[in-house]
């Protein structure tokens, strides 16, 4: 049933640009500078929102 609904109504899978290394870079640096002013700020909870976004991002380029 699966197969005769795939061949009625096909679907393209729309694959998202490569991230360059330039633009991990820039987003590195704005959460660089995000967890420093949240450190300033005394705001615990936007420094640890931040590490871990950075952490995230950057363990899942190197990952992939």
């Amino acid at each position: 049933m699966l197969k005769g609904i795939q061949t009625v109504h096909p679907s393209v899978e729309n694959q998202a640009e490569p991230l360059q290394l330039s633009r991990l870079a820039q987003v590195d640096d704005w959460l660089g500078s995000a967890i420093a002013a949240a450190r300033e700020r005394g705001d615990r909870a936007d420094e640890l929102r931040h590490r871990s976004d950075r952490a995230l991002i950057l363990l899942g380029f190197w990952r992939g």
